[in-house]
């Protein structure tokens, strides 16, 4: 290469379009909870406060703020996060 010279480069743009995918979207909702590094703890949904059903458990804390998201049903329902052994 010469004193001076300038060295460029050229890509061709990529011809093809992406392949559509089907998506679906749900609404949901996010539980936030501030968690204790090696607790564990469950999540558990009620549509009216006295019956209650685990929705995900075996949830390890890690010292931070966890967050978890569940599909929204179409009826009204409850959640709480308990510690677990």
């Amino acid at each position: 290469m010469t004193a001076g010279a300038t060295l460029a480069h050229f890509f061709a743009p990529v011809e093809t379009q992406p392949e559509p995918i089907d998506v679906e979207i749900l609404p949901a909702m996010a539980i936030r909870w501030d968690s204790e590094v090696g607790q564990n703890y469950e999540v558990q949904s009620s549509p009216d406060l006295e019956n209650w059903t685990t929705e995900e458990s075996n949830i390890e804390g890690s010292g931070e703020a966890m967050t978890h998201f569940f599909i929204r049903e179409a009826r009204e329902r409850y959640y709480r996060v308990l510690e677990s052994e």
